[in-house]
């Protein structure tokens, strides 16, 4: 492939009172979620797909003939919800559930369609993750290891790994390098400016890895509830502008990349 980079475009206890009374415990916290109230939201995106919003990160649904490749779970306290609002689309069952990373608003229903059939599919790096707990880059506290039912059942390592079910192809292409990610950058503390200045570093790099004859891949993962307000979608302009002002540089959409991917038998 000739050209040089491709862009695919989360104690203490005081008392008080008398001597011989106490005021009564404080009740207990309410959950920082409440799942009752979380509702989810079907879109019809045609051709046999759908996305699932809830809460986190959304779940894409692809319909076969005699099956369903699902993308991501959500939370296990929506999995019943979840299951209601894909029995509503199709009476299909769920054959391929795909984990895209090991966050918990993408894993956290792994075990719940699992026990249904489902074959939980991820980059075995993200099986390991899993398998040993985290520790979460925006809070610091420890994410306990998953349980053997909650993990992903087969796995891939590199390159591009493709899944079908009822004439439904699924292609997964797992990031060459790591990627830019919003959420995380300005989670640490740093501002736009931090973030262009960290994109413009990477592409320098990976521009001359492709000069040297190791053209890469590269993902810039937005978040819309995180980058879509002026200020930092400005600085999105002004990377695709400096961006483009290479040669041989190919700003892809997902669906491209992976029909790229096909017709190169990856």
């Amino acid at each position: 492939m000739s050209n040089r980079i491709v862009f695919a475009a989360l104690g203490a206890c005081l008392t008080f009172g008398a001597a011989h009374a106490q005021q009564a415990p404080a009740p207990p916290a309410p959950p920082l979620i409440d799942w009752d109230k979380i509702q989810i939201k079907t879109t019809d995106l045609g051709n046999n797909t759908y996305m699932l919003a809830g809460q986190g990160g959304n779940i894409t649904v692809a319909v076969g003939s005699d099956g369903i490749i699902m993308v991501d779970s959500q939370f296990a306290p929506l999995s019943d919800k979840i299951k209601a609002a894909i029995k509503a689309i199709s009476a299909l069952p769920v054959k391929y559930l795909v984990n895209t990373h090991f966050h918990g608003d993408h894993t956290g229903g792994n075990a719940n369609f699992a026990k249904d059939g489902a074959t939980v599919v991820a980059h075995d790096n993200i099986r390991v993750r899993l398998a040993a707990g985290t520790v979460s880059g925006l809070t610091g506290q420890m994410v306990p290891p998953v349980p053997a039912e909650g993990l992903p059942k087969q796995t891939y390592y590199g390159g591009s790994f493709t899944l079908e079910a009822g004439g439904r192809k699924v292609v997964v292409v797992p990031y060459n390098v790591p990627g830019c990610n919003d959420y995380s950058t300005y989670g640490s503390g740093r501002t736009p400016r931090d973030l262009l200045q960290i994109m413009k570093d990477h592409f320098d790099y990976l521009y001359w890895e492709g000069e040297q004859g190791s053209p890469k891949y590269w993902a810039v993962n937005m978040h819309p509830f995180v980058s879509g307000v002026p200020y930092r979608t400005k600085v999105m302009d002004e990377f695709i502008t400096y961006a483009k002002g290479f040669r041989d540089v190919w700003f892809a959409r997902r669906l491209e990349i992976a029909n790229w991917c096909l017709q190169q038998g990856y």
